[in-house]
């Protein structure tokens, strides 16, 4: 199957990185449109890891990097997989030994099969992976050409300066331990706004690139770097930067001074704790810390206001803080894989949501206030519970049929314990006057629901504070409605509804002051 071994040793464990870079023509999983929501889990030993997952599309282009430790693993397989809520579809895998693994001879494609598994969809496609190995002992070159690593630079720079006008330069997967000297003696050292070091071989932090005052994006995934400097303030115009694949334990004091960063990826790395800093990045919008033993947050999380895509999947997380929902504007957020036996009751704030994924945690319930998150119904989107000890049996029906059903359920239920809580209050730590109260402003939006020609309530959260029969005879009647406390969002519920055929329409609802 494998074919035999070349030798008796396997692939060195010290710095083997596998490089999941794309797919071509996948297994379709939804016929209809002709695509998949594909994502690559990483598997050896005891291991998963996993890449992003991406929609529509049946030739993802993930380009992630994976510390691999094969242990005493026989074999490595890139499974393939359809993101559903309902339940995850395999699409086949490749599997490799590890006696077996193509080191430092570039990008290979790998034929898709079944993996000896049945399957209801007919496999089909190809896997592009690299695996990297990053030790003192000789390797073959990296490139395919028989350029020297110097020669290689050589040639990137100057293709940097005559094709792309010196903004963008790739330096990956040369074996290299720093940057380069001709890279401050040419014309770049003026314009270089991007530069990719990923896969090389870097230990410490490359603090050389203070030379390069225009920079905005720095990717360093793939390389052993062990820690981060104590000063940023030279780096405080990057607004991305990528260090996936490292051996970071810490993060500084220092992280305060990205006062730019928008993007900053760090997964699979040795971090044990988040700085509390990492609430003065106000501009952050992408934080993606997957795979590192955080255990707990900080309160100070919940001061990244601008925060929409958030992963903290495989941390080894217990709780989630209270404060962590003051990110209001999340779309995204990823819990998988964690040891969470509850979700903090506030998280109907984070009312923005459309992704939220919890598979694989100790979750026995749900708050109730989740029923607010109206988007996690949305089609294409949605809540994922899968394995977790939940008691609630419709709760789980409601899941298997689609994400829509489940919030549904849940929004009727909220309303059956009485309407939506009131949301308990914190002080962020580091969150301005404003973050604290909210950060969403105080002009509620448009709402537009199904709505059934019954009656409704009209009430507003989180408590209610008055009540008005709704008649679908009178649509353009203004309902007085009296916000205490502070109140800044209206909702209404649409209750008493029946098995008549009556046509769906929309409610819309302004708010008039």
């Amino acid at each position: 199957m494998f074919g035999s071994p070349k030798d008796d040793r396997k692939a060195s464990s010290s710095g083997l990185i596998c490089k999941i870079i794309e797919a071509r023509d996948i297994t379709i999983a939804d016929p209809s449109s002709g695509t998949s929501d594909p994502y690559a889990l990483l598997v050896f030993g005891n291991k998963k890891l996993k890449t992003k997952s991406y929609k529509k599309t049946i030739n993802p282009y993930w380009d992630e990097a994976f510390p691999v430790d094969l242990g005493n693993a026989q074999f490595v397989a890139i499974e393939l997989w359809n993101q559903n809520m309902a339940r995850d579809e395999y699409l086949g895998q490749v599997t490799l030994s590890a006696f077996d693994l193509k080191t430092n001879e570039g990008p290979t494609w790998y034929r898709v099969d079944n993996g000896g598994k049945k399957m209801k969809l007919a496999v089909s496609g190809d896997l592009l992976i690299e695996f990297l190995q990053q030790d003192n002992k000789p390797q073959k070159r990296i490139s395919v050409s028989n350029l020297n690593p110097s020669d290689q630079v050589k040639v990137r720079v100057d293709d940097a300066i005559k094709m792309g006008n010196g903004l963008d330069l790739d330096l990956s997967a040369i074996n290299i331990p720093k940057v380069p000297s001709i890279v401050f003696e040419t014309n770049l050292k003026n314009t270089l706004t991007k530069i990719n070091l990923e896969f090389n071989g870097f230990t410490s932090f490359p603090m050389e690139l203070e030379g390069l005052p225009h920079l905005t994006v720095v990717n360093l995934t793939g390389n052993s770097i062990t820690s981060l400097p104590s000063v940023m303030a030279p780096f405080r115009n990057w607004t991305e930067l990528y260090l996936n694949g490292n051996q970071i334990t810490v993060l500084p004091d220092s992280i305060q001074e990205f006062v730019k960063l928008e993007k900053f990826h760090i997964s699979n790395n040795g971090l044990t704790a988040i700085n509390p800093n990492i609430g003065r990045l106000k501009k952050l919008e992408e934080f993606l810390c997957s795979g590192n033993p955080l255990g707990v947050l900080p309160a100070s999380i919940g001061a990244c206001q601008a925060m929409e895509i958030l992963d903290l999947s495989g941390c080894e997380l217990t709780s989630i803080p209270g404060e962590f929902t003051y990110m209001t504007r999340c779309l995204e957020l990823n819990l998988a894989t964690n040891f969470l036996t509850e979700l903090p009751q506030s998280i109907g704030r984070m009312h923005r949501l459309c992704i939220l994924n919890l598979s694989d945690n100790q979750l026995s319930d749900l708050p109730l206030s989740i029923g607010l998150c109206i988007g996690l119904g949305n089609l294409g989107s949605g809540l994922n519970v899968e394995r977790n000890p939940l008691h609630d049996q419709t709760m789980k029906d409601k899941w298997r049929l689609g994400p829509d059903q489940l919030l549904d359920y849940l929004e009727k239920r909220m309303m059956t314990a009485g309407g939506a809580p009131k949301l308990e209050e914190f002080d962020v730590p580091m969150a301005t006057p404003k973050e604290k109260r909210g950060g969403s402003g105080t002009n509620s939006p448009v709402i537009q629901r199904k709505a059934a020609p019954q009656p409704a309530s009209l009430t507003s959260i989180p408590q209610f504070a008055s009540k008005a029969p709704i008649s679908p005879a009178n649509p353009n009647r203004r309902y007085p409605v009296t916000l205490n406390g502070g109140l800044n969002q209206v909702v209404v519920f649409v209750a008493n509804a029946t098995d008549r055929n009556d046509a769906p329409g929309t409610l819309t609802i302004n708010i008039v002051k």
